[in-house]
């Protein structure tokens, strides 16, 4: 017997009933089924842990294999034209592709700049035969860091750690060990944003252990198919194969394996539509017009891999504002004092001159790659 009234037994029974009417496994409903395929209506459904059952894909000895995929949202127009919400750009990358890498993390220190946190700033000198080279140091403005995110904050602590600055030159081949930790951050901060199911790296982790369990299992029974296979038919070969395939599948399909919530495919398929904007935007918009929003939509288009040519777009168009956290000591004549205000309408030019020295990379100017690759 069992108590209807204990927890939600009656909502789980009333939707099993409405899926007994819209979904048909095996054989029972007879030659309608295709030979025991899964059929499913458009009303609701069947979840396997946290994904929605797509159909069927085939079937033997050892299971069944379906598609499933993330919970299905209503329609998203093709593009937007703002940000869809107000996460941070480093949330959003992390959402968008479930994986914190380092662009994430450079989008943060953007953004930790644009919202006047610290200043990037810029030093060059002159060398032999008329060649200069450049030198970059990252200085804490004023503003209190209290309000900031855990990877915010984390951030913060391991680029300045108990200093007011700190150069590139000084992080190179130390900031790395700290990324581990930035990326469990951020993982963290869409778990409890309810924006995935679990921590992303936990569910990977699930897929390869199960996937490293089978590929363990095909490689005993490997060895137990020769030392009989003298006495048995070559077909035993099959058994480890049987085994080895998956296991291979398994630990190829590892890093796809996190679990958006529903509201997180929400955001997700949302964000994807800025991106669209952000990535062909002469395509629905001229960019004149969005030149003032340069410095605002910047650390997105760090997070989504497009700021090389986001950067080299505006940098084409005069009076782009420049960002507020560049600070080019050749434009102002002096250094940025650590600890002081951020410089807002200090007299930095507005114009694409200055955005084309955050476009130049290699010889001169703000590189975002060279950045990246400076903290690895």
């Amino acid at each position: 017997s069992c108590n209807p009234g204990f927890r939600d037994v009656a909502d789980k029974l009333a939707r099993a009933r409405r899926l007994s009417e819209t979904v048909i496994f095996g054989t029972a409903a007879g030659p309608s089924t295709m030979g025991g395929t899964l059929v499913l209506s458009d009303a609701e459904k069947p979840m396997l842990g946290r994904y929605e059952v797509e159909k069927e894909l085939g079937k033997g000895a050892m299971g069944v294999v379906y598609l499933g995929r993330d919970p299905k949202i209503g329609p998203v127009p093709e593009y937007l034209s703002e940000p869809p919400g107000d996460l941070p750009p480093a949330v959003v990358g992390t959402l968008v592709d479930e994986t914190a890498d380092m662009r994430d993390i450079l989008s943060t220190v953007i953004d930790l700049g644009r919202r006047g946190y610290l200043v990037i700033e810029e030093e060059q000198k002159k060398g032999l035969f008329g060649t200069t080279s450049n030198s970059f140091t990252f200085k804490r403005t004023d503003k209190a860091t209290s309000d900031l995110l855990p990877y915010e904050s984390r951030l913060v602590n391991r680029l300045f750690g108990n200093g007011m600055e700190r150069s590139l030159d000084a992080l190179k081949n130390k900031f790395y060990q700290h990324i581990p930790g930035l990326q469990n951050d951020l993982y963290t901060e869409l778990v409890n944003r309810k924006l995935v199911v679990e921590h992303p790296e936990k569910t990977r982790n699930k897929y390869r252990g199960f996937g490293m369990v089978l590929g363990i299992a095909a490689v005993f029974m490997g060895f137990w198919a020769i030392g009989i296979a003298e006495d048995f038919t070559g077909a035993l070969v099959c058994v480890p194969m049987a085994l080895g395939l998956p296991a291979l599948g398994l630990l190829g399909v590892s890093s796809h394996m996190p679990v958006k919530t529903r509201a997180g495919a929400e955001e997700a398929a949302k964000w994807k539509a800025f991106l669209e904007y952000l990535r062909n935007i002469d395509k629905y918009t001229q960019a004149e017009a969005v030149a003032r929003r340069f410095e605002d939509y910047l650390p997105y288009a760090v997070a989504f891999g497009i700021d090389r040519s986001w950067i080299r777009r505006f940098a084409q168009i005069p009076n782009t504002p420049a960002p507020v956290w560049y600070y080019p000591t050749h434009r102002y004549g002096r250094s940025f004092q650590a600890g002081s205000p951020s410089p807002v309408g200090t007299g930095l030019p507005s114009s694409g001159s200055a955005i084309g020295d955050v476009a130049r990379a290699g010889g001169g100017g703000l590189s975002l790659d060279n950045m990246a690759g400076g903290l690895t």
